[in-house]
């Protein structure tokens, strides 16, 4: 009898896990998502990632993605072209060239772009990565390298920057910390429109 009515009790909790589970899903906030292709002007319209901070006229255009080295980046964007080389051959960087701009009227201020949790992943979660600001820093004088929490641009004008996400900013299923190629999404916001860019990158 008394296990009669320990498995009737473990019968009802399960109900009842199971019939919370339905309704948490079923009354979760799911917010839009759009997938972009690159090249394409993407109208932020005010979303944001973890906090709105004013992108109603902002606008984001990604313009590539490229596989590259550490030294690569710095040969190629770095204001020192000699500054913090390591002579490593291994592909662990993700270079997203970005074009961000302002719209707005020429009066206004206090508008920006979130850059924490812009983050950029592997489709098939195999790399999830985040900004390299110390590397960053070595292209963008402006740049710290404890790494910017939001970009803000002049109203009226426009700003192409190249951000590198790299494999000692995240998680990489890899033994060496080379970047596979790939179909990757870069996350530009979460709500209330989730704004993705998928690019293959070779």
């Amino acid at each position: 009898m008394k296990k009669k009515v320990v498995l009737l009790l473990s019968l009802v909790l399960v109900a009842l896990c199971v019939a919370r589970i339905a309704f948490v899903n079923a009354t979760a906030i799911r917010f839009e998502a759009r997938r972009h292709a690159v090249g394409e002007a993407i109208e932020l319209s005010g979303s944001f990632i973890n906090e709105p901070l004013g992108s109603e006229d902002y606008s984001v255009t990604v313009l590539g993605m490229e596989r590259m080295t550490h030294d690569e980046y710095i040969e190629r964007y770095g204001i020192d072209k000699a500054a913090g080389l390591d002579g490593d051959s291994t592909k662990s960087v993700i270079c997203v060239e970005m074009n961000v701009r302002n719209a707005a009227a020429p009066d206004s201020e206090g508008s920006a772009i979130e850059l924490i949790g812009m983050g950029l992943n592997l489709a098939n979660g195999d790399a999830v990565l985040q900004i390299d600001n110390e590397l960053w820093s070595k292209s963008e004088p402006s740049v710290p390298s404890g790494g910017l929490g939001a970009l803000s641009i002049v109203p009226q004008t426009d700003y192409t920057t190249h951000i590198p996400y790299s494999a000692a900013t995240g998680y990489v299923d890899s033994d060496n910390g080379e970047l596979p190629a790939g179909t990757y999404e870069l996350h530009l916001s979460s709500e209330p429109i989730r704004n993705l860019v998928v690019a293959d990158v070779a």
